[in-house]
């Protein structure tokens, strides 16, 4: 079954509110709900860090991301910036710094340039 790349996203937007909203189960159910039916795409496995970073798993959220960043180096950006967020969680501001400034310098992608900037300049209200 082919399902919509629109109604993926809308899917994987839904996962995130309920990330941020505590409801830890039925995001990590829609996530892997994403990935068996794109098991080849990277968003699943950022939405289910998110949801470990959210609940205090900091640590496997950044080794689930650098598995992935192995096997999707084409999505280092976003991936870095999520590694870069995770390490925020951990009030590890620096390293998260140094990531999003590498971000900022290699990135051709216009919207994780601006999540970099927006976090440089202390502004994540636009972030995550």
């Amino acid at each position: 079954m082919d399902i919509p790349s629109e109604i993926i996203r809308k899917i994987h937007e839904i996962g995130f509110y309920a990330a941020e909203e505590g409801d830890v189960a039925t995001a990590l159910r829609i996530f892997e709900g994403m990935r068996a039916v794109r098991p080849d795409s990277v968003y699943p496995d950022i939405g289910i860090a998110m949801t470990l970073m959210l609940t205090g798993k900091s640590q496997e959220a950044q080794q689930l991301l650098a598995k992935k960043k192995a096997e999707h180096p084409e999505h280092e950006d976003e991936i870095d910036a999520m590694i870069a967020f995770s390490l925020d969680f951990e009030a590890k501001k620096d390293e998260a710094k140094t990531i999003f400034e590498q971000i900022m310098v290699r990135s051709q992608n216009p919207e994780w340039v601006m999540i970099a900037k927006n976090y440089l300049a202390g502004d994540n209200s636009k972030n995550l």
